[in-house]
């Protein structure tokens, strides 16, 4: 476990370790605790490995237990927030499991049959050039040892150059990683079903060698009979681990909405529920068609449950169950670019169209950090290298959610009070309002000429 500064928290908002210079408040050691703090940079909570619910200062009790067994203390008098949106969940707690349908990396392989113009090659023992690689110019047909073959004209890989043409049944083998680097070429399937699926294929250096400069290929592939076809093919794609997805929602949990399958991937390596569309951020769409109807059904499932009533001014003297606290959120987290920013936004009106609770993330305040195209694998990547745990990783996401929906709040009351005065907004630095036509279509009027 490693210290963050204190701008990392201010700037995310969310937790450092116990130190020599700040020990625990609960039983005063100075490592295997560390301190939450809210997005105003306030401590809210202490998770402490030491000290059981009874061995606290007065002013501190336990509230419950973190992921890994420890223990949570808040202050005595510690309010829960009480949201004003009864679609958001008062408690912002994430529920991980285990996942181990999480597909890796592996390296290409180019069979023999496949070769071709600009591929690099390796010959059999006894030819000329011993262990040198060579990149295939050309191929035609000719003739070696008066029979008809097919020739391979090569130009060598090192800093001597030259020619070769041999008969490319000489050829050992295609290779695919650069020696002078040690970098590969891999790929990876993402399946969307059993006769679905996504190839991403690209170098481990991230080198620029795909068709318009690009550092990666992602295709779709479909099934015909028991071989694989590039290509979607006419059966229609399900979102990618729709399954998950859907059984989170129906478990009163969180579902994180992203753009691409490594970023769904990278939150389920969390153990959390994370989906995505075939096609990037294009298809945002069927994300909110396909999960509308077990969003509602939770909907109605939970109207139908018994609820704990209480004053929102004073503190119930019954605790709400987890089922009252705990609702489904389609959490819309984009990449950190405008494609990203397009996405979350085209979700987020979907969502509205479609009664979806949700609440867009933005990758700023998840890290201030976040590189340009950025997203949650970025992240995550970085706090592991600052040895941060899962449980401390999941920490900072819930309290970002929190934060993110703390701001949605705000901007919806700024909102509702600007409908009710009637008063003028701003649109592309101008003046004016939101004027619904006779056929219902919202236009433009600026407030001045």
């Amino acid at each position: 476990m490693v210290a963050v500064t204190s701008a990392d928290n201010q700037d995310s908002g969310q937790s450092r370790p116990v130190s020599a210079s700040e020990p625990c408040l609960i039983c005063a050691h100075t490592d295997w605790c560390f301190q939450v703090f809210d997005f105003k940079g306030d401590l809210s909570k202490i998770i402490c490995g030491r000290a059981q619910p009874g061995d606290t200062p007065d002013d501190w009790e336990c509230s419950g237990n973190a992921k890994d067994g420890r223990n949570i203390f808040v202050k005595k008098g510690y309010r829960r927030k009480r949201r004003k949106n009864r679609q958001y969940p008062e408690l912002i707690r994430l529920a991980p499991s285990p996942q181990t349908n999480i597909p890796g990396w592996q390296n290409v392989v180019v069979p023999l049959e496949q070769l071709s113009k600009g591929h690099t090659v390796r010959l059999k023992p006894g030819n000329p050039g011993g262990e040198a690689l060579y990149e295939v110019k050309k191929l035609e047909l000719g003739k070696r040892s008066g029979a008809n073959c097919l020739v391979a004209i090569l130009s060598a890989k090192d800093s001597l150059g030259g020619t070769l043409e041999i008969a490319a049944s000489e050829i050992q083998e295609i290779v695919t990683s650069d020696p002078d680097t040690g970098a590969r070429e891999q790929f990876i399937e993402y399946y969307y079903s059993e006769e679905l699926k996504v190839v991403r294929t690209q170098w481990s250096d991230r080198r620029l060698v795909y068709p318009g400069k690009k550092n990666k290929k992602v295709r779709p592939w479909h099934q015909v009979g028991d071989s694989w076809t590039e290509g979607k093919g006419k059966r229609e794609f399900p979102l990618y681990r729709e399954s998950d997805a859907k059984s989170a929602i129906r478990r009163g949990e969180m579902v994180f909405a992203v753009a691409g399958e490594q970023a769904a991937d990278t939150l389920a390596g969390l153990g959390l529920a994370a989906t995505t569309n075939q096609g990037g951020e294009t298809g945002a769409s069927q994300i909110a068609l396909d999960l509308a109807p077990i969003f509602q059904e939770a909907a109605i499932s939970s109207k139908a449950a018994p609820e704990v009533m209480f004053d929102a001014e004073q503190e119930p003297e019954v605790e709400p169950s987890e089922h009252n606290v705990l609702k489904p959120l389609l959490v819309i987290w984009g990449d950190n670019d405008p494609k990203g920013s397009d996405f979350a936004n085209e979700l987020h009106k979907l969502c509205l169209t479609h009664r979806i609770p949700h609440v867009i993330l933005d990758p700023l305040l998840v890290w201030s950090g976040m590189p340009k195209k950025g997203d949650c694998k970025d992240w995550v990547d970085w706090c592991r290298s600052q040895s941060m745990s899962d449980e401390e990783i999941l920490i900072r996401l819930e309290l970002a959610i929190e934060a993110a929906i703390d701001s949605a709040e705000e901007d919806s009351q700024y909102r509702l009070q600007r409908n009710n005065w009637n008063a003028p907004t701003s649109w592309k630095g101008e003046i004016g309002k939101w004027i619904q036509s006779k056929e219902g279509n919202p236009y433009w009027q600026p407030c001045c000429n």
